[in-house]
């Protein structure tokens, strides 16, 4: 969620969504992770990227509500950070 926030922050500043904010098939609430790509420069507030980040925000919401993450273990987290990287780097190739 704090990523989520964060992000949203930047786009009201004018940073551009690169990367879809709930790309790949892991669950808020089951992957600690989660890498965000957007513009290092700033234009124009793009409202469309704004509601797709709030729409995401509310879906991690329903998620955490119902369930919260697990305690993993730091063999489990790597294997979580492995997948989010490769999330994200596949998404920079398209």
């Amino acid at each position: 969620m704090p990523v989520l926030l964060r992000v949203r922050d930047y786009l009201h500043q004018g940073h551009q969504l690169i990367s879809h904010p709930l790309s790949g098939s892991l669950k808020p609430n089951e992957n600690p992770y989660k890498s965000i790509i957007i513009t290092r420069g700033r234009g124009e507030l793009n409202i469309k990227q704004v509601m797709i980040i709030e729409n995401a925000i509310e879906t991690c919401k329903k998620f955490l509500n119902n369930k919260s993450l697990p305690q993993y273990t730091d063999d489990l987290l790597n294997d979580f950070m492995y997948v989010d990287k490769t999330i994200i780097t596949s998404g920079l190739k398209n």
